[in-house]
């Protein structure tokens, strides 16, 4: 089909949080050139980003500088792409269950998996224990956010507390697109005890502010 049949615009107007808006100017060219000239499904990119994150991982085992580079730049080439598979399903008018189901499982698998890899690649007691730290942090942020929003208030909107809440501008410039942009100069760097820390360190922080964010918004509410 030609692009005049695509409405481009749907997918800018998309509220994205900024970290994922920054990299916006990458994905949505690929986006393009995919809609205009090939069949690949939004599922097949899912898969695609999945397999350059098993790509990553595998070189971050290896621990040498070369590798640490090749595995950065695989990476962020993932994160690329799990943007790009959102854009052509709303493009496309692709979107399913299934497919938000599957983009979501292979994105919560590959921090995990990166994570170990690079503390496997270090190779010191000091990186098995930050990088289990941070690889704790992922999941209690989602299960506290969830539980939350799921089970106590039955809302899908932003916690807030007043007005101006510099919690969510926090959460506005923290993410997956950031731990895919950071992992990587952390490499580059070589450095990637850094990135293990900062994430155990950062990540861990943040789910103990949602929890706090969220006592607060429960307590005003509850005041006569």
């Amino acid at each position: 089909m030609t692009e005049e049949k695509y409405d481009f615009q749907r997918a800018k107007k998309e509220n994205l949080e900024l970290a994922d808006r920054m990299l916006r100017w990458i994905s949505f060219p690929i986006s393009k050139l995919i809609i205009r000239y090939t069949s690949i499904t939004p599922n097949q990119i899912t898969l695609f980003s999945f397999l350059l994150s098993l790509a990553g991982g595998f070189f971050f085992l290896q621990g040498e500088y070369k590798d640490l580079v090749t595995g950065g730049i695989l990476i962020f080439l993932r994160q690329i792409f799990d943007q790009v598979d959102g854009e052509v399903a709303r493009i496309k008018g692709l979107g399913s269950t299934f497919g938000k189901w599957f983009d979501g499982i292979t994105g919560y698998l590959s921090v995990e998996l990166i994570i170990f890899s690079l503390a496997i690649g270090i190779g010191t007691p000091l990186a098995y224990l930050v990088g289990g730290v941070a690889a704790l942090a992922y999941p209690l942020q989602y299960l506290f956010v969830y539980f939350y929003k799921l089970e106590v208030v039955n809302s899908s909107e932003p916690i807030t507390i007043g007005k101006g809440n510099k919690f969510n501008f926090l959460r506005q410039i923290y993410g997956s697109a950031l731990f895919y942009v950071l992992v990587p100069l952390f490499a580059f760097m070589n450095k990637p005890l850094w990135a293990l820390l900062f994430f155990a360190v950062v990540g861990n922080l943040f789910w103990m502010g949602t929890l706090a964010v969220q006592y607060l918004a429960l307590r005003r509410n509850i005041q006569p």
